[in-house]
């Protein structure tokens, strides 16, 4: 048995009874994110879904697409980057009908998700600047001689040479 995703429900084929039932109610139709499935290899799963839910939950759309689309750009990327998985790949999400609650349209997006590779801080290490100067922070390369910037003063080739 088909689900009511496969048999058009959130977007019917034009043409169709039910795409015209549709386009009569759907400017009353408010659609709210019910439940979020990440599938791949994920870090975390059940802690990423219980706060992007948490965070999502009452906010309304006017589309199950726009709902779709932002939870995933904007919430579920966040929660792979602030964790290091800086070229996370979301694919294309779908969404499935939960029926209705409250008179509002609840969905489920369903994702699949590619972490790629995790990226770490290493060392941070942090000097005091000369009293009235703004402290900076730049990348230092291993070898000292190799420095292009003034250490005193943080510009590239300093008349000081430092």
């Amino acid at each position: 048995m088909l689900g009511p995703v496969a048999n058009g429900a959130l977007h019917p084929k034009p043409g169709t009874d039910m795409a015209a039932k549709q386009a009569a109610t759907s400017s009353t139709t408010k659609y709210v994110l019910g439940d979020l499935k990440l599938e791949g290899d994920v870090h975390d799963r059940e802690g990423i879904q219980s706060r992007v839910l948490k965070a999502w939950k009452g906010r309304e759309f006017g589309g199950a697409k726009e709902l779709a689309d932002l939870v995933l750009e904007t919430d579920v990327r966040s929660e792979f980057q602030n964790r290091g998985y800086f070229k996370v790949l979301l694919h294309e999400p779908t969404t499935q009908s939960l029926g209705l609650d409250d008179g509002k349209q609840s969905i489920r997006v369903v994702a699949t998700i590619d972490e790629g590779a995790q990226y770490r801080l290493g060392t941070v290490a942090l000097q005091s600047a000369e009293a009235g100067k703004p402290l900076s922070i730049s990348a230092e390369p291993a070898g000292a001689d190799e420095y292009p910037y003034c250490r005193p003063c943080g510009r590239q080739r300093c008349p000081r040479g430092n």
